[in-house]
């Protein structure tokens, strides 16, 4: 594979039974609710950062709540080892909670995630980090940037993480779209994409709006990205989940999501 892109496997997770995908520059998942999205995007974020941890109890349990016996994929009382993820060769496999075997270095240099809950995380952080004030845009009025409304505080957070991170690092984004109109949304994904190629990351984002994925078309049919810079996959339950990706077309197009006859149907 190119440096710019990986493949990784994953085996028994959570509710993934077997999914194999490409990682590129940008990588999107969407699906339906409890389709999967994070529990994938995470055996990435995991795969970075287990190298740096003793135990890997104490890395799921910061992540899920639970060891890896609540991470293996169940059902009823069997749990289903081994546990597999491989990222271009660096694998990851355990047999029990106190038998695995973890690789030697992070496919990236860095690691970075932005999670669904981050503007409660951190709002009251965002002084410290963040030094830019908001200018209401009605008033000129200015205030700190904990009292500015969701949908910025949120883009702001974003668009630090993706700016301070180092080349060639892992960047794994949750619904970019959080707390946005869509014209904010637009903004935030287009600043996403770019940056993402200009610094050589690896960013993964789950998403749940057409928004981010029409986004991307719109920065391949102006030239800004490549076709091949982008995959995107549509998970589904059946009942362990199912990737199929969504081509992504020279002209910017992409295949219709598997869901969008259900929508229309709903709607008319």
């Amino acid at each position: 594979m190119s440096n710019n892109v990986l493949r990784l496997y994953v085996e028994n997770w959570r509710c993934i039974e077997r999914v194999e995908i490409l990682l590129r520059p940008i990588t999107v998942i969407t699906g339906d609710s409890e389709s999967g999205k994070t529990s994938l995007a995470y055996t990435a974020f995991f795969m970075a950062k287990v190298v740096d941890y003793r135990d890997v109890n104490d890395l799921l349990i910061s992540l899920f709540g639970s060891g890896l016996d609540g991470v293996v994929r169940s059902h009823g009382n069997v749990k289903h080892y081994p546990v597999v993820i491989d990222i271009d060769g660096a694998r990851f496999e355990a047999y029990s909670t106190d038998n695995f075997v973890r690789p030697d270095k992070s496919p990236w240099s860095k690691r970075y995630l932005i999670p669904s809950p981050r503007y409660k995380i951190f709002k009251y952080l965002a002084p410290f980090i963040i030094k830019d004030v908001y200018v209401d845009s009605h008033t000129g009025i200015k205030l700190p940037i904990m009292h500015a409304p969701s949908g910025y505080i949120d883009a702001v957070i974003i668009k630090h993480f993706v700016d301070t991170a180092h080349e060639d690092s892992l960047v794994v984004i949750e619904e970019p779209e959080m707390h946005k109109t869509a014209v904010k949304t637009i903004e935030v994904v287009r600043h996403i994409a770019e940056t993402a190629v200009k610094k050589k990351l690896t960013v993964i984002m789950t998403t749940n709006s057409d928004i981010t994925l029409h986004t991307l078309s719109k920065l391949i049919v102006e030239g800004i990205i490549k076709p091949e810079y982008v995959t995107v996959y549509y998970l589904e339950r059946k009942p362990w989940t199912v990737a199929r990706e969504i081509k992504v077309y020279e002209d910017g197009t992409m295949d219709e999501l598997p869901i969008t006859e259900k929508v229309i149907e709903l709607l008319w």
